[in-house]
């Protein structure tokens, strides 16, 4: 059962889409868009972002990485988390948005997203980001990069008002949210299934654990988010967000009906 009430947002049942349409599509996104897929843990934000970035040909945005960035620069440097040295830090990062992804340029260098996703960094990155004036630059970093947007992107998230959307939403900017869940035990599948893909050769012993990881953090977390949202009259909730189920969905037919959506969405907001 879903933890969201009947009437927030709109209820997307299945919906299919040409295929052979994807490009007029693409060519009625206005530039400065933003698609924002979001939700609690395990609905698949990550897949399906990645899913219609492709088939848009738009950049699928990891907004986080931004804080990876400053955290492996915070490393390399060997600095103290202080103001000043966040400043530095900031100073030092370049960050751009290309028909791809998110670009990163220190020392005059391209930075991976391969080493971004350190363990180091794992551990570090949710330090550094507890720091309240290092997460205001992260803010206004993103702002400024979404400000002078030149081509669409999307990007997922747990809410649907994270400063800079709410930013960009006063400045009048299109935004196209699409709100994801799935029935716990369809999020503890997909976990595992995530798990099995980096470890095909996991003993039984090993995904038994998994599934508890995933009932002892996600779902505790997944319910303690629910709570606040619920506490907080869906605060973190758009209700002109789709919001899709797709506990019951193939891939295919998530994307599909969320092409729909955007195709509506845009047809509504004039493009």
């Amino acid at each position: 059962m879903s933890i969201y009430p009947a009437n927030i947002a709109q209820k997307l049942d299945y919906q299919s889409f040409d295929l052979s349409k994807i490009s007029e599509l693409k060519n009625r996104l206005p530039k400065n868009l933003i698609v924002r897929i979001y939700g609690l843990a395990g609905v698949g934000k990550g897949t399906v972002s990645k899913m219609i970035g492709e088939d848009l040909g738009i950049a699928n945005v990891e907004t986080s990485f931004i804080l990876r960035c400053a955290t492996y620069i915070y490393l390399d440097l060997k600095l103290e988390t202080t103001d000043i040295n966040t400043d530095l830090v900031f100073s030092r990062m370049s960050v751009s948005i290309d028909d791809k992804a998110l670009n990163f340029v220190y020392n005059n260098r391209v930075i991976t997203s391969k080493e971004l996703k350190t363990p180091q960094i794992d551990k570090k990155v949710p330090i550094l980001a507890q720091n309240q004036y290092l997460r205001d630059k992260f803010d206004d970093t993103l702002d400024n990069l979404v400000q002078n947007l030149t081509l669409p992107f999307i990007a997922d998230g747990r809410g649907s008002h994270e400063p800079y959307l709410v930013k960009a939403e006063k400045r009048g900017q299109p935004i196209i949210r699409i709100l994801l869940d799935a029935t716990d035990e369809v999020k503890a599948e997909r976990y595992l299934a995530a798990f099995l893909v980096k470890n095909p050769d996991a003993t039984t012993e090993d995904k038994l654990r998994i599934l508890e990881e995933f009932k002892n953090t996600i779902i505790i977390r997944n319910q303690q988010d629910a709570k606040n949202i619920l506490e907080k009259n869906l605060g973190l909730i758009s209700n002109d967000s789709g919001l899709l189920d797709t506990s019951n969905f193939s891939a295919d037919q998530v994307l599909e009906t969320s092409l729909d959506f955007i195709s509506k969405k845009l047809t509504e907001l004039g493009f």
